[in-house]
């Protein structure tokens, strides 16, 4: 036992001055966001992943320590794209896209079926997207501010089934803070990692699909608020203090 509270205490960012938590958002039955729009035939005629199996992406892992952030897609669909003969090179071909982000929460249309089928990206920034992680014009990986007017949204070529008007790649404006993107095809992830500058985040959505928009994965990684983790070390160290008090008390006996 006292292991374990000496390991909790150490975790806790009450006493390193920030909020740390780990949050997974998962895509998969009854909790999979599905989207809407897809072209050549009506949404709900597909289920989460349209399309072959390769194009599967099962859970977003968020992770944040203050203003630092992690971002970690796991799925099949990650271990296949570096393969060009896999699916006739679909999956190689239409790449993976960049991380959108609302720092205010997730606003999503879930639509009468359920499982978001009627929701897009809002082009006009009703949704309150507002920050992305992705490359610039030189090249330079980092966390931004969005700009609408360079976003690139889902595509695919003709004779395609695909989700259209999912945000997929572009958008940087204003450098905001340190970011990069790494891929792990051997564990199927690809990993986001970024710094919020002089942001404090109170609640994050995430949004994020590949070219074609055969799976789309967006959700909310609502932040714990300090009040929260500010009672939760005080209870702990009112355990240690109990402890202390028992320990010495037998001593004198």
């Amino acid at each position: 036992m006292k292991k374990l509270i000496f390991t909790t205490l150490l975790s806790l960012p009450i006493f390193l001055g920030g909020v740390s938590f780990a949050y997974t958002i998962s895509d998969t039955g009854g909790d999979a966001y599905w989207g809407g729009s897809v072209s050549g035939a009506s949404s709900t005629a597909y289920g989460d992943v349209i399309g072959s199996p390769y194009f599967n992406v099962d859970q977003m892992n968020v992770e944040n320590s203050g203003k630092d952030w992690t971002v970690t897609l796991v799925g099949p669909y990650f271990g296949y794209h570096n393969n060009s003969t896999v699916d006739g090179g679909l999956p190689y071909r239409f790449g993976p896209g960049d991380l959108y982000i609302n720092s205010n929460g997730w606003i999503a249309s879930q639509g009468p079926a359920g499982h978001y089928e009627t929701d897009t990206f809002a082009k006009d920034g009703t949704e309150g997207w507002n920050f992305i992680v992705t490359r610039n014009a030189q090249g330079q990986w980092g966390l931004y501010s969005l700009d609408y007017s360079k976003i690139q949204y889902t595509n695919a070529g003709s004779g395609y089934i695909y989700r259209i008007d999912q945000a997929w790649q572009g958008g940087a404006g204003n450098y905001i803070g340190a970011a990069s993107r790494n891929y792990d095809p051997q564990n199927n992830k690809l990993t986001f990692a970024f710094n919020t500058g002089d942001m404090d985040w109170t609640n994050a959505g995430f949004h994020w699909t590949m070219q074609c928009g055969n799976d789309v994965l967006e959700g909310a990684a609502p932040v714990p608020e300090p009040s929260t983790m500010l009672l939760l070390g005080t209870g702990l160290v009112g355990l240690l203090g109990i402890r202390k008090k028992r320990k010495e008390h037998s001593a004198k006996r």
